[in-house]
């Protein structure tokens, strides 16, 4: 076993670390939006996350979540050291990925820090319904990364075989049981951010390049 762990870990150097840089925020011009919109939903689909949520209207992307790969699966490179490679065989964790397109100069929504309501309610009273398909100017897209861990409650391991492990159940503790998995958030991927807009900006080069030889 523990040969096989070096051999993962081997591999994993040569093969999972050669793409870990990346932007931080992609500027991108109004008149490209709706490309880059398509480049982002693409990028997340190549790495195994299609787009569960669309609105192009606000500038906004959610994905179905992937489950990270192990130092077994070196040749996924999804995991930007060999540290979390190892955190992730030793416990299961999946991403989830959020999009925003925003206006240059705004902050982005995940950054905001909550405020102290006060006076009547009125809600967005005064706010502009900003729709990014006819908006004149530059903006930045951000990508968020939530790496979540996989748990059980009440799951107790036996010491002595793995066939007596189970969940019990709290009112009966001799009777034990499945039940679903829980997804508990642990950090942000700020690696795996680079690595969705650095696949973005790759996608968006070469649709300009396809239009290019198109229309010559």
């Amino acid at each position: 076993m523990i040969w096989k762990c070096v051999l993962a870990g081997l591999l994993f150097i040569g093969v999972g670390c050669h793409s870990n840089q990346g932007p931080e925020v992609l500027n991108v011009q109004s008149t490209a939006y709706n490309q880059a919109f398509d480049a982002a939903v693409e990028a997340a689909t190549k790495w195994g996350m299609p787009a569960r949520l669309r609105d192009r209207r606000n500038g906004v992307i959610e994905t179905e979540p992937a489950i990270a790969s192990s130092i077994f699966e070196p040749w996924k490179s999804d995991n930007p050291n060999f540290s979390d490679a190892m955190e992730n065989t030793l416990g299961m964790h999946r991403r989830t990925v959020r999009f925003e397109f925003t206006p240059v100069g705004f902050e982005a929504s995940i950054l905001r820090a909550p405020e102290v309501l006060t006076g009547p309610d009125m809600v967005a009273l005064g706010s502009a319904d900003l729709d990014l398909t006819n908006y004149q100017g530059d903006l930045e897209l951000r990508a968020w990364v939530f790496l979540e861990r996989a748990g059980q409650p009440g799951y107790q391991r036996n010491a002595w075989t793995r066939r007596r492990s189970g969940v019990v159940i709290a009112d009966d503790p001799g009777r034990e049981t499945q039940t679903g998995i829980i997804w508990t958030p642990v950090h942000r991927d700020e690696a795996f951010e680079r690595r969705l807009l650095s696949t973005v900006q790759d996608e968006l080069q070469s649709s300009a390049a396809a239009q290019t030889v198109s229309t010559q």
